[in-house]
């Protein structure tokens, strides 16, 4: 239970720090691409997807690493995006990161 209380404020954290970092997004690259194409296809396949409301170790892993996939792809997305595709999925990885920032609490210890 104490675990639980001071990791889910370290991920409130983490995505409020990225949040409020969002400069505005480069000229795209091939580097940026491949950032994008890495950051989302790592979120594809990510077994909190598939982990349901299970109270597992295993499940508590999965929506941890999900997060931090998240927030990976949230910080490309804002360095990498540029307009309103930009700001949707933006829009898009911050509710990501809230659903997986309340998972973990409501499932690890």
């Amino acid at each position: 239970m104490r675990l639980r209380r001071v990791l889910v404020p370290l991920f409130g954290s983490a995505l409020a720090a990225l949040m409020a970092a969002t400069a505005s997004a480069g000229p795209p690259t091939p580097l940026c691409q491949r950032e994008l194409d890495t950051s989302y296809a790592s979120l594809n396949g990510n077994a909190a997807l598939r982990a349901g409301p299970a109270k597992s170790d295993d499940a508590c892993a999965a929506y941890r690493t999900y997060f931090v996939n998240v927030v990976r792809a949230r910080a490309v997305t804002a360095q990498c995006v540029s307009g309103s595709e930009r700001d949707r999925q933006l829009s898009k990885l911050d509710i990501a990161a809230e659903q997986a920032n309340a998972a973990i609490a409501d499932r690890c210890h």
